[in-house]
């Protein structure tokens, strides 16, 4: 079908809706696009689609604030890394000639530990493809075994709670309850999962080049994170008062705080978000535009990037913010407690709860938010309005709440870190003394590597599929006719199990 013609009416889930879709790009190239608004009863009443916003910076104040943020550290960097620097050739990381030799032809000691991690890391590479693979041919499988696991890892801290004789097994057994009756109550909504996760897989699968990017952000912030460790190690030493024998005061508390923001703040805008707006740009544009998204470096991912990169960097770097304020927060309370008796640390334990309360309502805004901002391009805050209120029209609110494909692709990085600690374990048992480093937990050691090594990995993958059905959620809840006119398998699939699981909502 042309789109750039007039189409016939299309009827999807029992309502006609009459428009046109243009397949026209912005002027970067990239998976947005102009489309006629029209509204569609349902819900409570009716709702306007979003539109692609002018190719204009959003909330530019943010973004400023941002860079001039890393100004800031990297100067701080250059100021007190060399006090950091010097503590380390000077401090504990000596090495024993011990950790020269060799074992079954592996250098043992550090080299012997950056040989495993790559040999874990090339492992956790080759079953994260297979695990897509299998989730895109399987997933209704891979939503059940995730239902299942919560239901099994609560039933394990039972057990736990039980044998240790402590009153917290009354709380386990609360949990394990819970859990079984949670799975009865959405066992139902298995397909719908199974059916968007199926779509997002697909979607992310045509555009293989999301997993690079993802892979080249995780990169940028391992560096960044080396750098702030610098920073912070270097800060500590310097504004500190210490004794001959090395031991230092607290270090002074605004300087703390700032640089627990700087780490949260710099990591969100990096490693998540903007991978995060990035996806679900390029799925819009292969939700409508399915022939300017179906390879590697598609037209839309490489527009999705630019734009995330530089039109909604400011709303990126706000959303990222907030949460980092409310992280860095949490992080100080946290130490605080760690220093407190009786009923100061309950105090600091009940302000830990209570912004432990508000992250979680934050991440949750921002989750749906950034949908709107890579699909469209609008600022953080009318994102936020107008997705919420799209859900809120369609009587939605129960759909979004649903984590079941969370629990599965947790579930999948679980199994993927699993794995990999097996062959770190495997490999330090086959070769002997590979690390030396551990004296006799070496081969615990192994297995934490290369579980550690393999979930991370495997995350950023997963993150990347739990980005797509977010969007695909929305595009769902949006643009029904499209998708059917596009991808009619997939919208086939999704329609159906949409009556089974979400009766009450169905329009």
């Amino acid at each position: 079908m042309d789109w750039s013609q007039p189409a016939h009416p299309t009827v999807v889930q029992g309502t006609v809706v009459q428009g046109k879709v243009s397949n026209d790009y912005n002027q970067m190239g990239g998976s947005h696009y102009n489309q006629q608004k029209f509204n569609v009863q349902t819900g409570d009443g009716s709702y306007p689609k979003g539109e692609q916003q002018p190719n204009t910076f959003r909330d530019v104040f943010w973004a400023f604030l941002f860079i001039v943020h890393l100004f800031i550290i990297l100067c701080l960097t250059a100021v007190f890394g060399p006090a950091a620097v010097d503590a380390a050739n000077s401090g504990g990381y000596k090495q024993s000639n011990d950790y020269g030799g060799s074992v079954g032809g592996y250098q043992t000691g550090f080299g012997a530990v950056i040989t495993n991690c790559m040999l874990c890391a090339m492992s956790a590479f080759v079953i994260s493809a297979f695990s897509l693979f299998y989730t895109i041919n399987c997933a209704r499988s891979v939503v059940t075994s995730g239902l299942l696991f919560q239901c099994f890892m609560s039933f394990c801290f039972m057990l736990a709670m039980i044998a240790s004789g402590s009153f917290m097994a009354i709380l386990g057994v609360l949990m394990f309850g819970w859990s079984v009756c949670y799975t009865w109550a959405i066992w139902h909504r298995i397909p719908f999962a199974a059916a968007n996760l199926m779509t997002a897989t697909t979607a992310v699968k045509a555009n293989s080049g999301l997993f690079g990017i993802a892979y080249l952000f995780l990169i940028i912030g391992l560096l960044w994170t080396i750098c702030w460790e610098i920073t912070a190690t270097g800060s500590y030493m310097v504004t500190s008062n210490c004794d001959n024998d090395g031991n230092c005061s607290a270090m002074n508390g605004f300087l703390l705080f700032v640089l627990l923001l700087s780490f949260y703040w710099t990591h969100s805008v990096i490693q998540k978000n903007t991978v995060h707006v990035t996806v679900a740009g390029t799925v819009g544009g292969w939700w409508f535009n399915p022939h300017q998204a179906s390879s590697g470096c598609s037209r839309a991912v490489r527009g999705s990037l630019q734009r995330a990169t530089t039109y909604s960097f400011g709303s990126i770097c706000f959303g990222s913010l907030i949460v980092a304020v409310v992280r860095a927060l949490r992080a100080m309370a946290d130490m605080a407690r760690d220093n407190e008796e009786g009923g100061t640390a309950i105090l600091l334990c009940l302000i830990d709860c209570i912004l432990g309360c508000i992250e979680g309502i934050v991440e949750y805004f921002n989750k749906w938010a950034y949908v709107y901002v890579g699909l469209y391009g609008y600022s953080f805050i009318e994102s936020g309005k107008n997705v919420l209120g799209l859900f809120k029209s369609r009587g939605w609110n129960t759909i979004v709440t649903d984590n079941l494909v969370e629990s599965a692709l947790f579930f999948v990085n679980v199994g993927i870190g699993l794995l990999t600690g097996c062959i770190g374990f495997i490999l330090e048992s086959s070769f002997g003394d590979m690390y030396g480093v551990f004296g006799d937990s070496d081969k615990i050691m192994g297995f934490v590597i290369g579980f550690v090594i393999g979930f991370v990995l495997s995350s950023i993958v997963m993150s990347t599929i739990e980005s797509a059905t977010n969007t695909v959620i929305v595009c769902f809840a949006e643009a029904p006719a499209e998708f059917e006119a596009n991808h009619p398998q997939l919208s086939d699939q999704m329609r159906a199990s949409w009556l089974t699981g979400y009766p009450d909502e169905y329009s």
